[in-house]
């Protein structure tokens, strides 16, 4: 038996230990829509922004994204959806169908973009790389897809900002990767906000750095959301490391409440600002024009390599 909602006194149903009691499902929601605004607010996530683009997936932690968002914001901001389908059997469709439904549900405009109109698949780059004639994992490939993709759309469109679904429980363990392994490049972009300092990439929000896992599952489960629970048939089983430290970032908190809170507070107000790491220097790709590191941006070695699969990328 649970017991009564701390708030209104109808019956609960979920603790929160902030309260030290329980919540209905109607106030969960407020619960949770309410950090997410004061995550917005304190890190001035939309402070000059009118136009925002949402990264769909179709997983539970962009799909709470959309719905806060659009109780939250949509009276004052341009709000929009994309999805990119990736050309995977069975979880591209599983995805689709959620994000069109959601986006249905709460009257949020998207776009659906498909990989295959780029010349390839996130299957055929997995197909070719299990062969030996490609030599880029369908992991790096689709994380490496899904930023040009997201990045070039909302630039193209106008956008202003493009909110992603990465949740506290992500950047932590983001941070403890990079911090292990000596990566202080990747860690000093884990912020809310993240400006790349280029006319052609537009900046990314994090709205949702101050859930959990479980919060936003749970939100998922309340306000009974669309989410595709697909499994991506290239996902490889998860580095020991990873694993290790997800459980301990789990446990610490488990023993001190608001231990994650703490941790991420430390990040973004002290570690990261310290960290003395130049911006990159960034030209444009001699193919598409966007924002790139070398000669031609990693987006465009992919498809020109798939192009010439048998030999290995000739953009250096």
């Amino acid at each position: 038996m649970t017991g009564r909602c701390v708030i209104c006194g109808s019956q609960g149903w979920t603790y929160v230990h902030e309260y030290r009691g329980y919540l209905c499902r109607d106030h969960y929601q407020r619960y949770i829509e309410a950090k997410v605004d004061r995550c917005i607010k304190r890190q001035g996530l939309l402070n000059g922004v009118d136009k925002v683009l949402i990264a769909l997936s179709g997983g539970k932690d962009s799909s709470v994204l959309a719905v806060v968002m659009k109780k939250l914001y949509s009276w004052r901001i341009r709000l929009a959806g994309l999805h990119i389908d990736l050309g995977i059997p069975g979880y591209s469709e599983s995805a689709r169908k959620s994000v069109l439904e959601l986006s249905n549900r709460i009257e949020l405009p998207i776009e659906i973009v498909k990989l295959q109109d780029y010349g390839f698949t996130i299957k055929e780059a997995a197909d070719l790389y299990r062969k030996g004639v490609f030599n880029r994992p369908p992991c790096s490939v689709c994380g490496t897809v899904k930023r040009y993709l997201i990045n070039l759309y909302a630039y193209e469109k106008g956008f202003e900002a493009i909110a992603t679904g990465h949740n506290l429980d992500d950047l932590l363990l983001f941070s403890s990767m990079d911090i292990v392994t000596g990566d202080v490049t990747s860690l000093s972009k884990l912020l809310p906000r993240q400006d790349e300092g280029h006319p052609k990439l537009v900046p990314r929000i994090r709205p949702l750095c101050l859930l959990t896992n479980r919060e936003t599952e749970l939100y998922t489960k309340a306000a009974e959301l669309p989410v595709s629970r697909e499994k991506c048939p290239y996902k490889p089983p998860p580095r020991r490391l990873r694993s290790v430290l997800s459980e301990e970032l789990d446990s610490i908190e488990e023993k001190v409440r608001g231990f994650k809170h703490m941790y991420a507070a430390s990040l973004w107000s002290s570690i990261i600002p310290s960290l003395s790491i130049g911006k990159p220097v960034l030209r444009e790709c001699s193919i598409c024009g966007m924002p790139s590191s070398g000669r031609v941006c990693s987006f465009c070695r992919i498809r020109e390599s798939l192009r010439n699969t048998g030999y290995k990328e000739r953009f250096l």
